[in-house]
């Protein structure tokens, strides 16, 4: 998104880090970025603890009220009272509260997921009576809360389709609180060269999940997977391993793979393509979560087959699942398969890793469709063309005022 803005535009960056180590690699961002300011987030589960305290006194989101830092809001008055920009670009709901309502400069909310969504998912589907009751109050809060954020936002961005309408159905006091005029969906782009196609898997069959291993509904995927659809794996195919791989994995992730047998946790690690090339299925078996999931993406650039759930899947546009049963289907334009069951995502993972032409078919397949409408390459195109929109709308407003 840097990137795209700066060939165009004068960009400042305004930007949370969790260490002094982020705060040395975002220096490199000031090769396209006019100016580049960072702020630590801190975290810690004490903190944690006393922020969602303080949230059920005073009604505010914890995920909202966790993100609040002083030194963010005094440095976002300091920017917007020395400096005029044409645009505040607001990336995630949880930087909203540090941008003032009702200020001369356009404000655009760029909406990566329609988090009371998520929430309100994990009340649905989460086991533990304490945490669902937790996230019951959390989504209603929140849902409260991104209303008045799009309401108060002169535009919103979108990754999918289905967000912009859930965010045009929000109502508040009995009105919408976000016009469909005023919000633009322009999906999340995969590099490509980057993720070039190198799909070759280990004669060892290996199944994989990518993902950021402290994030709830992460945690609670691959937990489910290993008690549900794991076990039902290995009646079949008792040699797949199965690998977890990104960043701060849970206690509860950790303890997965000490005790599931073929588990195994990397935490982080430098690059994530070579687990993704080197394995028979590329698994996302979420049940909570909204907006797109850039794994799959990554994914389906890199060659590796994917099996994924309906809502895993979700606003992905020109996406074709295996149909059964796959010995009576060619299935030749197959690029995706999608499972809800247990029963049926393991059938899924079985019979990928098992069927070499039908995993290969998807490879290629998943691959065409990133190249030809999820490339960077593209979507950088959309979001010049939505600046060009706001930039014009400011010129008619400001000859209009003479």
């Amino acid at each position: 998104m840097l990137r795209a803005l700066a060939t165009k535009h004068n960009v400042t960056l305004l930007a949370f880090v969790r260490s002094e180590e982020e705060k040395r690699h975002a220096r490199h961002l000031a090769e396209f970025c006019e100016r580049v300011e960072t702020c630590l987030l801190p975290r810690s589960s004490w903190r944690d603890m006393t922020v969602l305290g303080a949230s059920f006194l005073r009604g505010k989101p914890f995920i909202i009220a966790r993100d609040y830092v002083a030194e963010m809001d005094a440095k976002v008055q300091e920017l917007l009272a020395t400096n005029s920009y044409d645009v505040v670009h607001i990336d995630h709901l949880q930087m909203a509260q540090f941008v003032p309502n009702g200020g001369r400069t356009v404000t655009l909310l760029d909406e990566h997921n329609v988090e009371w969504r998520i929430i309100e998912r994990v009340a649905r589907s989460e086991s533990g009576m304490a945490k669902r009751i937790v996230a019951a109050v959390e989504w209603r809060k929140l849902r409260e809360f991104e209303a008045a954020a799009c309401r108060d936002a002169d535009y919103v961005l979108t990754v999918t389709k289905e967000d912009s309408n859930a965010l045009s159905a929000l109502e508040k006091d009995g009105s919408d609180s976000c016009q469909p005029c005023k919000i633009y969906t322009i999906p999340i782009g995969v590099d490509t060269r980057y993720f070039e196609y190198s799909w070759q898997p280990d004669p060892e069959p290996r199944s994989v999940f990518v993902g950021t291993m402290y994030w709830p509904p992460n945690v609670d995927c691959v937990t489910r997977y290993c008690r549900d659809i794991l076990p039902l794996i290995r009646r079949r195919a008792p040699s797949l391993e199965f690998d977890i791989v990104g960043l701060r994995p849970t206690a509860a992730v950790v303890e997965l793979g000490r005790h599931a047998p073929g588990v195994h946790v990397s935490g982080s690690v430098e690059d994530v393509r070579p687990y993704m090339s080197r394995s028979r299925v590329f698994v996302v078996p979420l049940h909570a979560g909204s907006g797109m999931r850039v794994k799959i993406l990554n994914a389906m650039a890199v060659g590796a087959p994917v099996v994924t759930t309906s809502v895993g899947c979700e606003g992905i546009e020109g996406l074709v699942t295996v149909r059964k049963p796959v010995q009576s289907n060619p299935n030749r334009e197959a690029n995706i398969w999608v499972a809800d069951s247990p029963e049926d995502f393991a059938e899924a993972v079985v019979t990928l890793a098992g069927d070499e032409d039908l995993a290969a078919g998807l490879s290629r397949n998943g691959r065409k469709l990133m190249v030809e409408k999820y490339d960077w390459g593209i979507i950088r195109q959309d979001v010049l063309g939505l600046y060009d929109r706001i930039e014009a709308d400011i010129n008619r407003k400001r000859a209009a005022l003479g």
